[in-house]
């Protein structure tokens, strides 16, 4: 998302900034459905939002692919989960049984708001929205006076000389959070300190396990602190998430996840990645995880954060992406574990 281009003049020498029109993006139209975009904007004209490529556009040369790819026991059930929003396709495979493809959700790129938290989101006067950075072209990493840089670990000492991000985009070290450059900031898209913002870059599939339901393997090597996906869902006020804990709990399946903003007067609120989701819904718990959650502001406002997958070791392609869910015992309740890990606990509570 990107605010509509100014009708200033350009700059001599011009670099392409997160505010400036973008050839994937265009505007919003009527009858489109403006929660993706309403939880960061006001007005309608004010808003642009990524392309989506139909399945029909998949090359030939691509659907091809995608069905060399598959493993000599499996069948490809789907060609793209992703009904085009990703940079590549994300195929669905199953060896291991007649269960269909898992498409009983919307697919979204990163969180959507029910009404209540847009409005929490909108721009007020007692919550006022953080200064973007001054950088020209990009933020620098290293001990350089980029404000979101600095913002990292604002509670630990060292911060200002251990960014979150190095300059290949890859992280470097956790924080409690990591603050990314924003709309509001001057640097370039392709500055370092814009990472979870771009989406995800690596090529992953679903497939089909034999006691952990579905699950995400990665198609290419992934190096340690690579930007995996992002754990998309509908952003749900506290009170909503308890309701429908409830009823998902009756139906032995939940995908909530806590989530708290940033400020003095922080919100507690969760993800909920049951009707609207990424690719990171399928991706299952692990005693010995390869990846890790990591929450990250890359908007211009500090109250929805994002939930961010980052890997946590060297990944081989084809190997099954993980992290740990770090449920809390639930008295009375068991839910047991499949991970296969070497220190595997049985349960995940």
């Amino acid at each position: 998302l990107a605010p509509a281009p100014s009708s200033a003049a350009p700059a001599a020498a011009p670099v392409e900034r997160a505010h400036d029109a973008h050839p994937m993006l265009l505007r919003l139209h009527p009858l489109q459905d403006h929660k993706l975009a309403y939880q960061f904007f006001t007005h309608a004209r004010d808003v642009l939002v990524a392309r989506r490529r139909p399945r029909s556009d998949l090359a030939d040369s691509e659907n091809a692919r995608v069905v060399l790819r598959s493993r000599p026991s499996e069948r490809l059930l789907c060609v793209d989960v992703a009904d085009g929003l990703e940079r590549s396709p994300i195929p669905v495979y199953n060896g291991v049984d007649a269960e269909p493809p898992p498409l009983d959700f919307s697919y979204v790129p990163q969180c959507v708001a029910v009404e209540s938290v847009r409005l929490l989101a909108l721009y007020d006067a007692a919550w006022p929205l953080p200064a973007g950075c001054g950088c020209t072209c990009s933020c620098s990493l290293d001990g350089g006076v980029c404000m979101c840089v600095h913002r990292d670990g604002v509670s630990e000492s060292y911060a200002r000389k251990q960014p979150a991000y190095a300059a290949s985009r890859v992280l470097k070290r956790a924080y409690e959070s990591i603050y990314e450059c924003h709309l509001l900031c001057a640097c370039a898209l392709s500055c370092a300190n814009r990472v979870v913002q771009r989406g995800m870059a690596a090529r992953v599939e679903v497939f089909r396990t034999p006691k952990a339901g579905w699950a995400v393997r990665t198609v290419d090597a992934v190096r340690a602190g690579a930007f995996v996906c992002e754990y998309a869902g509908e952003h749900l006020p506290d009170d909503e998430a308890e309701e429908r804990g409830i009823r998902y709990d009756q139906h032995g399946m939940s995908r909530l996840m806590d989530v708290q903003g940033d400020g003095p007067d922080a919100l507690r609120m969760c993800v909920d990645a049951t009707n609207f989701s990424s690719v990171a819904r399928f991706v299952n718990h692990s005693c010995a995880p390869n990846c890790h959650k990591q929450r990250v502001f890359a908007d211009h406002h500090t109250r929805l954060p994002r939930i961010a997958l980052f890997a946590l070791c060297d990944i081989a392609p084809l190997e099954e992406l993980s992290y740990d869910y770090g449920y809390l015992d639930v008295p009375g309740k068991t839910l047991p574990c499949y991970c296969g890990a070497k220190n595997c606990k049985a349960k995940l509570y």
